[in-house]
C-alpha cells in the first residue's frame, strides 16, 4: 500500500527516502484511516474513498513534514494556485510567499474530500 503513496509524492515532486519517512507515512497512513472510519461509521474503508484517502494521507504527510521542519527538499516554487479544464488554463500563485502556497496546495489535498465522505457515510442508531 505504501508504494502508491510513493508514487504520489514523488508526482508532487518529494523524493520519498523509506529509512527517514517510512514511519511517518505510516502514522499518517492509520490516522487518515481512523478519520475516515469516524466520518463514515464504516469498519472498512469502502473503494470509492481510494482517490481521496491518497490524496489525505499524502497531504497529511506533507504537512507534518513541513511543522516538523523536516522538508527542504520539497520546490515550493511551482505550486499550482487554479486549473481551469475547459481551455486548459493553469495559474500559478505568484503573488503568495512559497509558504503559503505550500499550504494552500495541502489545504486542497487534505480539506476538499467532504462530499466523499459524506456519499459513504452510515448511520448509526
Amino acid at each position: 500500500m505504501i508504494e502508491k503513496y510513493v508514487e504520489y509524492l514523488g508526482g508532487i515532486g518529494y523524493v520519498y527516502d523509506a529509512e527517514k519517512d517510512s514511519a511517518l507515512l505510516s502514522l499518517c497512513e492509520k490516522d487518515t484511516f481512523e478519520m475516515a472510519k469516524h466520518k463514515t461509521n464504516c469498519k472498512d474503508i469502502p473503494e470509492g474513498l481510494e482517490r481521496a484517502m491518497l490524496e489525505i494521507v499524502c497531504g497529511d504527510f506533507l504537512r507534518r513534514k513541513k511543522a516538523l521542519g523536516l522538508l527542504s527538499q520539497f520546490d515550493f516554487d511551482n505550486i499550482v494556485q487554479s486549473i481551469k479544464e475547459g481551455d486548459a488554463s493553469v495559474t500559478f500563485a505568484n503573488s503568495l510567499s512559497p509558504a503559503q502556497r505550500f499550504d494552500l496546495f495541502i489545504s486542497g489535498l487534505t480539506d476538499s474530500h467532504e462530499a466523499d465522505f459524506i456519499r459513504f457515510r452510515r448511520f448509526v442508531w
